[in-house]
């Protein structure tokens, strides 16, 4: 399951910090530059730790 804030919004909770206007954590938009992520249940990485990488590296998990 990927979840992903609209552009321009951000997911938080009690005690994060908001980071209005963008740079926010929970987004996959070119705008959000720090995505946290936690990968289980393989021993492979992404080639590149680059939000444009993700896409290739979580359809290879898939396929």
């Amino acid at each position: 399951m990927i979840a992903s804030a609209k552009p321009g919004h951000e997911i938080i909770g009690e005690g994060s910090p908001v980071h209005l206007g963008g740079a926010g954590h929970g987004g996959l938009h070119e705008q959000d530059t720090l995505v946290p992520i936690i990968i289980t249940g393989t021993k492979t990485v992404p080639e590149h730790l680059r939000m444009v990488d993700l896409k290739s590296w979580i359809l290879s998990l898939v396929y």
